[in-house]
């Protein structure tokens, strides 16, 4: 008791000592906070808590914070929650907690996530049973429901720079037809506007579930529409020019010559792909130097995974690597037969080719993939208005 108490006083006094600080010099320290011993701070002042809500703050967190990765997955049950897993060792899992999804005309019970894609710790959500997507904060809360013109559209999102003097990003949704000539949408948070898209694609994205989003930028496999000898490439999304680039693969590979891919972040500063040729085993992981726009990308080998044959695999990975252990931890949609349900199987395989499996439990088929590379943030939503009327883009 008497510890307890000591620890209290102790907390007390910081709190009191941490609150007389100007307050700029509070915000440059509170900014380097991880996330989620920031929201544990949340209660203990009303000063403290207004910086939630504030957009150039959560601009700055988001920039100088450390960043805890999560792994964010829907149940069997349509539950949203975070776990995290533990690399060192033997492979573990711990439930972080269950999340809820609001602000629907569905109570949260009845929302079921089909796809997610994320970007800053935001999550824009495909909602099989509703016509609208989301675009949510699960650590802080906040939600924006969206109604997009086509529910058949596929989606990416990202931030664009476009405020540099008040040091704020400005979210971007960018929507578009998988099939036939591609139709390009944004939807800007701030003005709540849709904006057709003037940009004739000379590509076709390929494998569209495998995109990722990180500095401003999203990326996806995809091949020439008019050059096969090309073969297949990166195709990069620029929210601030609005304008698509494209990046080479470790190698020139035709189109088709895959049996398995994926796309993955590592750190914030660097792409990773996972390739796996047909009538192989092994997948390859390469990894690019620092991303800055500033110098050519090259790619090294990561590590190439050699498991043993299973009965059946469902060929779709999603994979996050972790240089500093020499790691990566793959997620598969495994069925060891067609009676059983599809199962989400996640594996941890080293530079010793050692795979350590992790068996995430039973899900259904229309269950959306995890995000293994999730973290909490401070990221802001725009508070919504109507929707402003769609004009095109000249």
């Amino acid at each position: 008791i008497i510890r307890i108490q000591s620890h209290f006083r102790l907390w007390t006094i910081t709190m009191t000592m941490m609150s007389d600080l100007p307050g700029d010099l509070l915000e440059e320290i509170l900014c380097r906070v991880p996330a989620v011993s920031l929201k544990r701070l949340r209660s203990s002042c009303k000063r403290w808590n207004r910086l939630f809500n504030d957009k150039q703050f959560s601009t700055k967190h988001l920039d100088k914070a450390a960043k805890q990765s999560l792994v964010f997955k829907v149940t069997q049950y349509s539950r949203a929650c975070l776990m995290s897993v533990n690399l060192h060792g033997t492979p573990s899992v711990e439930f972080k907690g269950e999340l809820r999804l609001l602000g629907s005309h569905l109570n949260a019970n009845q929302i079921k996530i089909s796809r997610v894609f994320h970007c800053d710790g935001l999550l824009l959500c495909t909602i099989s049973n509703d016509t609208r997507i989301v675009l949510w904060n699960p650590f802080t809360g906040k939600t924006r429901w969206i109604q997009p013109r086509s529910t058949k559209n596929s989606y990416a999102l990202g931030s664009s720079y476009k405020e540099p003097r008040c040091g704020t990003s400005s979210y971007k949704i960018l929507s578009y037809r998988t099939y036939n000539d591609h139709e390009f949408e944004i939807y800007e948070i701030n003005s709540n506007t849709w904006r057709i898209l003037d940009i004739t694609s000379d590509f076709e994205l390929l494998y569209i579930g495998t995109s990722v989003s990180f500095k401003g930028k999203t990326y996806w496999f995809a091949s020439d529409r008019e050059d096969e000898q090309l073969g297949m490439f990166l195709v990069s999304f620029d929210y601030t020019t609005e304008r698509f680039g494209r990046l080479s693969l470790p190698c020139k590979y035709p189109v088709g010559f895959f049996h398995d891919v994926a796309l993955s972040v590592v750190g914030e500063e660097k792409l990773s792909v996972l390739l796996q040729c047909k009538n192989t085993r092994g997948k390859e992981i390469w990894v690019t130097n620092k991303i800055d726009g500033t110098k050519e990308v090259s790619w090294r080998k990561f590590l190439t995974v050699d498991y043993p044959e299973r009965d059946y695999w469902i060929t779709f990975t999603c994979f996050l690597v972790d240089e500093e252990k020499k790691v990566a931890l793959c997620c598969e949609k495994c069925m060891f037969d067609r009676n059983t349900k599809i199962k989400d199987l996640v594996y941890i395989a080293g530079e010793d080719n050692e795979v350590k499996l992790i068996d995430f439990g039973a899900v259904t088929f229309a269950s959306c993939w995890p995000v293994l590379d999730y973290f909490p943030s401070l990221a802001y939503i725009q508070p919504g208005g109507g929707l402003k009327k769609r004009k095109r883009e000249r």
